[in-house]
């Protein structure tokens, strides 16, 4: 029989980051920029220009646009552009081959990777980035040498006094996730080499939405913009790019999760709709502002409003609790899920010390840490504690002495962290819930639980 935590899992992963968002995050606010791709017919100039006269402030460059321009003027032209039009420069784009693996283009990548370093910065930008466009097969070797070829390109980025950055790619044979790309940077540890996140990459591909938990706070150094029209994954393409509000992708908790994980940075919008490539770019960064402001405002308010909300502190403890039973609860506290489900736990009941459910999972709490780490580590870093957790089970059932499912997670915790003591116990709570009258489905499933748990036979 499917368990209450296999069921919920499913459901309540989808929702974590919107959850998420009770926890301390960063206190300032993300900005909206747009990507020269969006744009792109107009060219280089009257692209910023149309932004500009749209109230746009925050802009990020192309090579293919510049390229265009400095076939009829200079360097120091395009940065008077910017500079003449009130606007901040934030990232830069260099598509080349091979720049993140070894290959056969990486030495001719490198030459120009170095030459686009040097006309960035001549412009005023900071960041630089280049996507993984890998389509060949990759090898093994290939992602071992991939940290040293980072470091490489990192080295290059350091002597113009930029931050690389790795664009993932949901189509690339190499680096298609947010988890490769923030396990290479991570091991290449080069302090000018960051990860980025784009929303069409992430949402698209096969990152999943639990892999934005691994994001360190203030590590995303930039972010693409857009939502995603509700297609297969397997027919989308850049065509399914579309401005945010005008999809299904959840970008609100994306959002939320990005500020939780303190990002204050651009939100370039990257579009590449025909529509938009070719029409008036003061329109089409009108539009653009009016629904993404929206969008922003949302994640903003509900990230304001919900550390109110005891229920969002203890559903996202909730389903980082049951995410971490389903990964083993042993990598979730290597991974910190501990303290985060412990302080939404605390913030849950300081707010509401009558939530029944909350006290069911700090018990639970305590007794899965003493269970998998021992007293002393589970004690001495989790403030795990085997009184706390009876406590804590204990209250529960007495807040809601009717509920099956607190007499269920009652039994398995005393057995935790009692061991053969509580069997006895144990057993008559299982017997006790199973003689409940469910009242919801989900309740049905719990009593089915103890009636299967309650006819085991007693093991001393």
């Amino acid at each position: 029989m499917i368990s209450r935590r296999e069921l919920l899992l499913s459901s309540l992963a989808a929702s974590l980051a919107d959850i998420a968002s009770a926890q301390p995050g960063s206190s300032k606010k993300m900005t909206l920029s747009i990507h020269q791709n969006t744009s792109r017919a107009a060219g280089y100039r009257k692209s910023l220009e149309g932004w500009a006269k749209a109230g746009i402030k925050f802009v990020e460059i192309t090579d293919v646009l510049l390229d265009e321009f400095l076939k009829g003027d200079t360097i120091a032209a395009a940065k008077r552009v910017i500079t003449d039009l009130g606007l901040t420069p934030v990232s830069s784009a260099a598509v080349l081959p091979d720049i993140w693996i070894p290959g056969d283009a990486r030495a001719a990548s490198l030459d120009t990777w170095k030459r686009r370093c040097e006309q960035f910065a001549t412009i005023g930008l900071q960041k630089i980035y280049c996507p993984s466009i890998t389509n060949r097969r990759v090898t093994a070797e290939d992602f071992k040498a991939t940290p040293g070829c980072i470091r490489e390109v990192g080295e290059i980025a350091q002597q113009f006094t930029l931050t690389a950055m790795i664009e993932f790619a949901r189509t690339s044979t190499h680096l298609a996730t947010l988890r490769s790309s923030l396990t290479v940077i991570r091991e290449a540890a080069h302090p000018n080499v960051r990860p980025m996140l784009d929303f069409f990459h992430f949402w698209s591909g096969m990152s999943k939405f639990e892999d934005l938990d691994m994001i360190r706070p203030g590590e995303i150094a930039h972010v693409h913009f857009q939502d995603i029209l509700d297609t297969p994954r397997e027919l989308i393409d850049n065509n399914g790019r579309v401005i945010p509000g005008d999809g299904n992708a959840p970008v609100v908790a994306i959002l939320k999760k990005l500020a939780e994980k303190q990002y204050s940075g651009p939100l370039s919008v990257e579009l590449f709709l025909m529509e938009l490539q070719q029409g008036d770019p003061y329109e089409v960064a009108g539009r653009i502002k009016q629904k993404c402001e929206a969008v922003m405002k949302r994640a903003e308010t509900q990230a304001r409003d919900e550390p109110k909300c005891a229920n969002a502190h203890y559903l996202y403890a909730y389903a980082a609790g049951r995410y971490s039973q389903r990964i083993s609860v042993v990598k979730a506290l290597a991974e910190g899920y501990g303290g985060r489900i412990r302080r939404a736990l605390e913030a849950a009941i300081a707010l509401d010390a009558k939530h029944a459910d909350a006290h069911t999972a700090m018990g639970m709490f305590h007794a899965e840490i003493l269970d998998k780490v021992g007293a002393l580590v589970g004690g001495m870093t989790y403030g795990a504690k085997r009184d706390s957790g009876e406590d804590h089970l204990r209250k529960a059932m007495k807040l809601n002495p009717d509920s099956p499912i607190a007499c269920v997670e009652a039994a398995n915790g005393l057995a935790m962290l009692h061991g053969r003591k509580s069997l006895e116990e144990a057993q008559a709570l299982h017997s006790r819930a199973a003689a409940m009258k469910p009242r919801d489905a989900m309740e049905w499933i719990d009593v089915e639980a103890a009636k299967a748990k309650a006819r085991q036979p007693l093991l001393r």
